[in-house]
């Protein structure tokens, strides 16, 4: 019989770590280190008009699941707006981006499979805190973490 308590992670409401990332905040709940690799799971707030720019990551699936308030969420060029209680499934490789559109601030469960998504959150929060983030440091991090910023507007199939 496996020991199933080795493997169990539980973050108490209030205690995830959180990482202020390009103008949203991002509780990590499940890294790549409680979770072998598997995934990733964390919880993004975003206020009206902030967000996510389109980009893709060869590397890792994503789900969003919309807690609270309303997104306007584009893959692969069609753009749907989402409420409470949706979900939708960006593939690896996708072209994706959300945006809070609603009055009020919302909130996204997003999941990555396999885990390593977290670790461009902590590099961005981290570049941040020490006041060396700016445009090239993004840009590197992104490249670093495997993750193509697009244009904006993106086209439908870009």
């Amino acid at each position: 019989m496996r020991d199933t308590m080795s493997s169990v992670h539980v973050v108490p409401s209030g205690t995830a770590e959180k990482l202020p990332v390009f103008g949203v905040e991002v509780e990590v709940l499940l890294d790549g280190g409680r979770s072998a690799g598997a995934a990733a799971v964390y919880r993004v707030s975003a206020a009206p008009g902030q967000g996510a720019p389109p980009h893709r990551h060869p590397g890792q699936d994503e789900m969003f699941h919309v807690l609270d308030g309303e997104f306007e969420l584009m893959i692969d060029g069609v753009s749907r707006r989402l409420g409470p209680g949706d979900f939708a499934y960006a593939p690896r490789g996708a072209a994706h981006a959300f945006t809070c559109v609603g009055p009020q601030p919302a909130r996204l469960l997003v999941s990555s499979t396999p885990a390593g998504h977290e670790a461009f959150f902590r590099d961005c929060a981290a570049a941040l805190a020490s006041g060396t983030f700016d445009a090239a440091t993004g840009e590197a991090l992104c490249q670093k973490h495997g993750i193509e910023l697009l244009p904006v507007p993106l086209a439908p199939g870009a």
